[in-house]
């Protein structure tokens, strides 16, 4: 009653307000009592939306049909989700993650594991071994099967402009990381444009030697480009 008097709002047009902010994890709302208890994420969630503390975009979305969305291993809590398609790292630098057979495992403090690819401004990473660090707000691309990346067009298109285009050439061979943000800006209020940062940790290579290239004339171990541990900002 005390809140619908300080809204100005009839007592049954305030109930299905609380009904959905209680559904959200704000508040618990005991109707026959007619009592609120408001929760400790309703004032996260005010400190956050006036950017007085940082917050992530970070979602699972998971769609299934015919089965369960998640599962927990008793052993070690660590939780696999099925169906998810995609997951929004950050707006602001362009990463995003598109996970195999879109499942990944999740684990204490929104770490999780997956495969599949990593897109990163103009940079897609492919591979079977990453990992998502949280707090450092880093992917561990352990096992990196190749890296494609964008690059301008030498022709302009319609619109007189040089669109981006896929790099014909990969990458193969890679070990690094990927710096996301700024780990106190998880929420991209600030602006940090040397991210994202990929860190290459070892020797990598382009080879040439598929079939459609000359008919196949560059063998790998005679025929590449070798290159040595680099760091490159600004992905996007």
């Amino acid at each position: 009653i005390d809140y619908a008097k300080y809204v100005k709002m009839a007592l049954y047009d305030v109930q299905p307000n609380l009904v959905r902010l209680a559904v959200l994890g704000f508040l618990n709302y005991d109707a026959e009592a007619d009592k609120v208890h408001v929760l400790d994420k309703l004032f996260d969630y005010v400190n956050d939306r006036s950017a007085k503390r940082d917050y992530d975009v970070i979602q699972f979305p998971s769609v299934v049909r015919g089965s369960a969305n998640a599962t927990v291993n008793l052993l070690n809590y660590d939780m696999t989700i099925f169906g998810v398609k995609q997951i929004y790292m950050s707006d602001s630098q362009n990463v995003v993650i598109y996970p195999n057979e879109q499942k990944i495992i999740l684990k204490k403090n929104r770490d999780f594991t997956f495969a599949g690819i990593v897109h990163a401004g103009r940079f897609d990473f492919f591979g079977k071994e990453f990992s998502f660090d949280y707090d450092k707000f880093i992917i561990d691309l352990k096992n990196v099967d190749s890296l494609r990346m964008m690059v301008k067009s030498v022709e302009k298109d319609a619109y007189g402009e040089y669109p981006l285009v896929k790099c014909k050439t990969v990458i193969e061979s890679i070990n690094g990381d990927l710096e996301i943000d700024n780990p106190a800006n998880k929420s991209g209020r600030k602006d940090f444009p040397k991210y994202p940062v990929f860190n290459s940790f070892k020797d990598s290579y382009a080879y040439y030697n598929k079939k459609q290239i000359q008919g196949g004339k560059y063998p790998k171990d005679k025929f590449y480009f070798h290159l040595e541990p680099f760091q490159i900002d600004s992905l996007d």
